[in-house]
C-alpha cells in the first residue's frame, strides 16, 4: 500500500481506539455511504430508477461486503472514488468542490495506485464538459489537480528522499 490507507488506519485507531469492530464498523459505514453516493451520482447522470438500481447493486455486491468486513483498502478507495464522482457530477462548476474532488481522488488513488491511470480521463472530462468553454474547463482541471497534489506531494517528496538516501548508501558501500 501507499501510506494513505495505513495512515487512515492509524488515525482511526488514535481517534476511536484499536479493535477489529471499530475498523469493521467504519468500513461498513463507508461502504453504505458509497452506495448512497453512487446512487445519487447515477440518478443525476441518468435518472432516478438507474440511481436506485446502482445503489442497490453496490449495496448487495458480496465482494464489497467481504472487503468491508476486513481491513482491505478497497472499501476506503471505493468510498473516495464515489465521493469524487458525486462531487464532480453534483458541483462541477464550483471551485471548492472541484478541489475537494481532487482531494478525494488522491485519497482513493493513494490507497490503490493504479487509479492514477484514470487521472488523464478525469482531466479531459473536466476540460471538455465545462459549459463556459475551454479556458473555464482548463481552470477546473487545474483546481482538481491542486486537490490531488495536496495529498500526493508529501508522499512523492518522502519517496524521493528515501530513494536519494538509498542511492547514497549504495555508493558509500561501493567506495571503501
Amino acid at each position: 500500500y501507499l501510506p494513505v490507507y495505513p495512515a487512515f488506519l492509524a488515525l482511526q485507531q488514535i481517534v476511536f481506539g484499536s479493535g477489529p469492530l471499530v475498523s469493521k464498523a467504519i468500513q461498513a459505514l463507508m461502504g453504505s455511504l458509497s452506495a448512497v453516493l453512487m446512487a445519487q451520482t447515477a440518478a443525476r447522470a441518468w435518472n432516478r430508477p438507474v440511481g436506485l438500481l446502482t445503489g442497490y447493486l453496490l449495496a448487495v455486491y458480496w465482494m464489497l461486503v467481504v472487503f468491508e468486513a476486513e481491513e482491505f483498502a478497497e472499501s476506503f478507495s471505493i468510498f473516495f472514488q464515489s465521493l469524487t464522482l458525486w462531487l464532480l457530477i453534483r458541483f462541477c462548476c464550483r471551485r471548492i468542490y472541484v478541489i475537494a474532488a481532487g482531494f478525494a481522488f488522491a485519497l482513493s488513488a493513494g490507497a490503490r495506485a493504479h487509479l492514477f491511470l484514470v487521472l488523464p480521463f478525469v482531466l479531459w472530462w473536466l476540460i471538455s464538459r465545462h459549459r463556459s468553454g475551454f479556458r473555464a474547463g482548463l481552470q477546473q482541471a487545474f483546481l482538481f489537480c491542486i486537490g490531488t497534489v495536496f495529498i500526493m506531494s508529501p508522499i512523492v517528496y518522502r519517496n524521493q528522499f528515501l530513494e536519494t538516501q538509498a542511492y547514497a548508501a549504495i555508493r558509500q558501500g561501493d567506495n571503501p
